[in-house]
């Protein structure tokens, strides 16, 4: 399996944020993210990615990522990059991994600039391609059928 830089350390930082998080916790945080509020959707999606609060749902976890993602959320792009490359609730796409990779590094988000220039290694000329043609097509404010 390969690894990803900073997806533990990412993941290590969101479950600081989110300790000790408890039913009530969890409540206010999805009230928060129905409503459209981008940082309660990425926490809430790690809530379902770690269980913390609500039982483990990766599926869901990435639901709510997209849905962060698509507004202009650059740690939740990020994230989703790891999910895809692993495989987290969602089918392993290395092309789509690369995509919200590369979205979130020309975000700025540097952990992201890392894991795709690692991908860069071992995709085809023709996966990358592909993820940067998709990469280019994303747009903020999304509203994508990239998440859907």
């Amino acid at each position: 399996m390969r690894k990803f830089v900073g997806i533990s350390v990412v993941l290590l930082l969101l479950f600081a944020a989110v300790a000790g998080a408890n039913g009530a916790e969890f409540a206010s945080t999805k009230a928060k993210a129905e409503q459209g509020d981008a940082s309660a959707q990425l926490n809430l999606g790690f809530m379902y990615a770690q269980g913390r609060g609500v039982t483990k749902d990766e599926a869901e976890a990435v639901k709510w990522y997209c849905k962060a993602a698509d507004q202009g959320y650059v740690s939740a792009q990020s994230s989703l990059g790891g999910m895809y490359a692993e495989g987290g609730g969602v089918i392993k796409d290395e092309v789509r991994a690369y995509m919200w990779f590369l979205i979130a590094g020309s975000n700025g988000n540097e952990i992201a600039k890392a894991n795709f220039g690692k991908m860069e290694r071992w995709l085809t000329a023709q996966q990358r391609g592909e993820g940067q043609r998709m990469a280019r097509e994303w747009k903020y404010p999304a509203r994508s059928t990239v998440c859907r």
